[in-house]
């Protein structure tokens, strides 16, 4: 692998990210170092080319999460010789669409492989019908729904810690209109 132009700024961010996510002790450093020194003994690469990969993995990282923290905690990647392998979970295609994106941005990336799964969470309400019955379902034309504070439609779908709340008349919610 040639000698590649990384632009500063992502280097240093991304040293940032590493020593954040070895929780910034010396020792967690030289266990990553380590580690990096098996792996490449392993795969019978030079520790350059391995460094070249630990820094395009570590410029997707610095991509995913300036644009969106999300992408960084829920995906991860596996680089050898500029071939990046993109695992983990998104709710949408196009988040997917996205990851994948910025990944090719980064220095040094010469094919990248999609296994990025796209979660089945289905529809909030309708969860909700049925785990609550006929009673809850009754409500909801009075009701209006927020999520993590701010107004939403009762068909979006929701991400794990998402916060919901249901708003009767008297909270906000809509006033039912009688037909005469």
């Amino acid at each position: 692998m040639g000698r590649r132009n990384i632009h500063p700024r992502h280097l240093a961010a991304a040293a940032l990210l590493a020593a954040v996510l070895a929780s910034c002790s010396p020792t967690g450093m030289a266990v990553g170092a380590g580690a990096t020194a098996v792996k490449t003994a392993a795969q019978e690469r030079s520790v350059e080319d391995a460094i070249d990969d630990n820094v395009i993995a570590a410029e997707i990282n610095y991509l995913w999460a300036s644009h969106d923290l999300a992408l960084f905690r829920k995906l991860d990647t596996s680089v050898v010789e500029g071939k990046v392998v993109i695992t983990g979970a998104v709710l949408y295609p196009q988040t997917r669409v996205e990851a994948i994106r910025l990944a090719w941005q980064a220095d040094g990336v010469k094919q990248i492989v999609d296994e990025i799964q796209i979660e089945d969470r289905g529809d909030l309400i309708d969860q909700a019908s049925a785990k609550f019955g006929e009673s809850f379902v009754a409500l909801l034309p009075s009701c209006r729904v927020w999520v993590n504070g701010e107004p939403a439609e009762q068909s979006e779908t929701v991400e794990s810690g998402d916060e919901i709340a249901l708003l009767p008349p008297v909270s906000g919610g809509q006033i039912p209109v009688r037909e005469s």
